[in-house]
């Protein structure tokens, strides 16, 4: 290239046009992925890299709790026109639900008493 080819690819103004879509694209995709860590971060997929020190006093370090809707039952029963059960909305029929204290971290290995117990029952009623 001669110094004259370089001059004038040096002078050619900036397309303001184009550096605005690309900034906003920039700015979107950001604005995106930030509301997508935002999300599986409250949905506990997304640690914050450090496992917690002490024992939790709400699930005793089992990571589950029983559900608080059903009591544990899986269904729930409701009064409209006509008696009706069904199974639970908030465990799905499971039981139990992720600690929200915290955040179903798992200290323990073994099953929680109450979930052996349950276990228990089902093996004498078979």
């Amino acid at each position: 290239m001669t110094s004259a080819a370089v001059l004038q690819v040096a002078s050619t103004p900036l397309k303001v046009k184009d550096m605005k879509a690309t900034t906003s694209f920039y700015v979107g995709f950001t604005a995106i992925v930030l509301g997508f860590m935002a999300v599986l971060q409250k949905g506990g997929l997304l640690g914050n890299g450090s496992a917690p020190t002490t024992i939790c006093t709400g699930c005793n370090g089992y990571g589950r709790r029983i559900c608080h809707l059903c009591k544990g039952s899986g269904t729930i029963s409701w009064e409209g026109k006509l008696k009706r059960t069904d199974v639970c909305p908030s465990c799905l029929g499971n039981l139990v639900k992720k600690c929200s204290d915290c955040g179903g971290y798992r200290m323990r290995t073994d099953d929680p008493p109450f979930l052996q117990q349950l276990a228990e029952l089902k093996a004498s009623r078979t």
